[in-house]
């Protein structure tokens, strides 16, 4: 990121546009709640808990995928776009599938269904952002993934 000028705080637009995890969290973020909000409306419709989890997830794949191939994780991708989204949507069913089944065993003990899947969306969150930034969203030859790229090196003393 540029340094502002005087020696200015750079402003919350570019922070946020200069660090690959911010931005990831600001996509994922408000797919989350459109996520969230769908799950608890389902559920308060009378729909499954299950049922509900493969819905609210399937409405967030799609909105994720655009947001975090277009902006999250911006770049000339060493996967063409049709291949990062088979990918991704490997990446979606696994995850639905295994959220489904911890979100079936906390209900069954006991659990509020709202709080089993926002403790299974906080696991998901975390290693998301490893596999889409290290594997999916991988930069080609010649860029370093933004975990790297995020954080340059500082430079050594001569």
């Amino acid at each position: 990121m540029a340094s502002p000028p005087d020696g200015a705080r750079p402003t919350l637009i570019a922070r946020v546009q200069a660090d690959s995890r911010i931005r990831y969290l600001v996509v994922g973020g408000g797919t989350a709640c459109v996520e969230f909000l769908t799950f608890a409306l389902l559920v308060h419709s009378g729909v499954p808990p299950v049922a509900a989890n493969v819905i609210s997830f399937c409405l967030a794949v799609v909105v994720n995928f655009s947001g975090y191939r277009w902006w999250s994780f911006a770049g000339d991708h060493g996967l063409r776009g049709h291949t990062q989204f088979v990918a991704y949507l490997t990446l979606a069913l696994a995850n639905v599938t295994i959220t489904s089944a911890i979100i079936n065993r906390l209900v069954e003990l006991g659990t509020a269904p709202w709080m089993a899947k926002l403790g299974c969306m906080a696991m998901v969150t975390v290693w998301n952002y490893f596999i889409l930034n290290l594997v999916i969203f991988r930069r080609t030859t010649g860029q370093r993934p933004a975990v790297e790229a995020d954080h340059p090196a500082e430079p050594r003393d001569r």
